[in-house]
């Protein structure tokens, strides 16, 4: 699958830049504590703009078995990484047959978002659905988050064409905005 490169929106990235300066200036966060929580926010948001798999798989009536042997069928992708029309079918029985019903990984896609709280807040870490690689010495400071899965932009939540990580980084803004207005007000 190609890689798909996000456009972040400006506004979206101006606020979020807004808020880690006023964190550092309202709340006296070092610049590494304010990119680790708003870090920490975006990808939580993301994780809720991220659609989760079903359960089980759906079936299918089976229109070319005249003799009735084979009623239903499900579709098993083989590869996520070549699109949604890549799969085989799986003939059952009956629609209750337990053979390739339940998907594997359902939710992996909305949970490897999450797995990168961990390694924003303490040690970089890389498997084979995220990374997360900081850099927080010196003068080029930055926390590089990223989602490994091949099939993660079929995932995630699109209005109008566009994907909603624009809408995650402003969300993330957001709460980090609320974080720190909480904490000036003690």
């Amino acid at each position: 699958m190609p890689q798909v490169d996000i456009v972040w929106p400006k506004d979206g990235l101006d606020r979020w830049a807004r808020e880690i300066e006023r964190a550092q200036s309202g709340l006296g966060w070092t610049l590494e504590r304010a990119l680790k929580t708003g870090a920490a926010y975006v990808a939580t948001s993301a994780a809720t703009r991220t659609k989760s798999a079903p359960k089980k798989r759906r079936n299918y009536k089976n229109q070319e078995d005249k003799a009735g042997k084979w009623p239903f069928y499900r579709r098993v992708w083989v590869n996520p990484n070549k699109g949604p029309n890549n799969y085989f079918r799986q003939y059952v029985r009956t629609a209750t047959q337990i053979d390739w019903l339940y998907i594997r990984h359902a939710g992996l896609a909305k949970k490897s978002w999450r797995w990168m709280l961990p390694a924003i807040r303490m040690n970089d870490h890389e498997n084979y659905a995220m990374g997360v690689k900081k850099q927080l010495k010196g003068s080029d400071i930055s926390i590089e988050m990223y989602n490994k899965l091949p099939y993660i932009f079929h995932a995630l939540k699109r209005q109008a064409g566009e994907y909603l990580l624009g809408e995650a980084l402003n969300k993330g803004a957001g709460q980090l905005e609320k974080e720190i207005d909480r904490k000036l007000k003690k």
